[in-house]
């Protein structure tokens, strides 16, 4: 976007559209500015803090927790759209000015694990039980992100609907956690599944901090836990439902209240073993 004259400011004057370009006029260049403080003030051994993120496995959460942090902001490149998370090698090789957290579901091509293992920074790859992403998955498209998937399972129950969201879906998800589990680097990444942040989210956090070289305090540690947890972001008890919300329950092992023994079976079929060899289950008589 090219910047607003300031002619052109004060004739859009009380204006919609004008007031957008003020906004931008006086927040880009005071962001820019913040950043490069940034840059002075604090002296994190990593400009850039990466989450490669399974949808729908809690990436949000740690995107913000990690985002309280003193000096860092979310950042992502500009071409990055809803749909496509494929990233350009510069612009991870040529970050902005400052410290940043970047929160992708990119998929874990070839192209992606070469840049990522070669960059020499931790990096985190967040992952979930596949059955929970299912059940979560398929709420947030019905009820929150509506479109083409909302529309054709608008009219059937909900049994169907998750076995239509498996027929689609499951398969590439599957894929997605087996190829960056096998391609990583151990010496740069961290395995982080959303069951341990529910488990031990103190514990977990700090395990993250380390893993990115973050000198945090405790207290500092406590705090963030504290000020991101389930209840206090949405004013829910975890495991109380909010069916139009993105946190929509804060809980692992909901697929237990709404798996029929269809939906077992399909999912059995299409990621039982996936299940043995992520470490949820020791075989397929669940």
């Amino acid at each position: 976007m090219t910047p607003p004259t300031p002619a052109k400011l004060h004739a859009d004057e009380g204006t919609r559209a004008g007031a957008r370009r003020a906004a931008w006029y006086r927040g880009k260049p005071f962001r820019r500015l913040q950043a490069a403080t940034n840059a002075l003030i604090y002296r994190y051994p990593h400009r850039n803090l990466f989450v490669a993120a399974l949808p729908k496995s809690g990436s949000t959460w740690i995107e913000r927790m990690l985002g309280a942090i003193p000096g860092y902001r979310p950042w992502v490149p500009e071409y990055i759209t809803i749909r496509d998370h494929t990233v350009v090698p510069e612009s991870f090789q040529h970050l902005p000015v400052g410290y940043t957290i970047t929160k992708l579901h990119c998929s874990p091509t070839q192209a992606h694990l070469d840049l990522f293992n070669s960059l020499q920074r931790p990096y985190v790859i967040l992952h979930r039980d596949l059955r929970d992403v299912v059940v979560s998955a398929y709420f947030y498209q019905r009820n929150v992100v509506g479109g083409d998937f909302a529309s054709r399972v608008g009219n059937v129950d909900q049994e169907d609907g998750m076995k239509q969201w498996m027929d689609e879906r499951l398969r590439s998800r599957v894929e997605w956690v087996d190829g960056w589990l096998a391609g990583r680097d151990p010496k740069w990444s961290m395995v982080v599944r959303y069951e341990d942040l529910l488990r031990d989210t103190r514990g977990t956090f700090e395990d993250i901090c380390d893993h990115y070289e973050l000198d945090l305090r405790a207290a500092q540690v406590r705090r963030i836990v504290e000020q991101h947890a389930f209840k206090r972001a949405t004013g829910r008890r975890p495991g109380a439902s909010g069916a139009k919300a993105f946190n929509r329950k804060g809980i692992a092992g909901d697929w237990q209240n709404h798996f029929t023994l269809a939906l077992k079976d399909q999912f059995k079929a299409i990621a039982g073993d996936a299940l043995v060899r992520f470490g949820y289950e020791s075989g397929n008589d669940w």
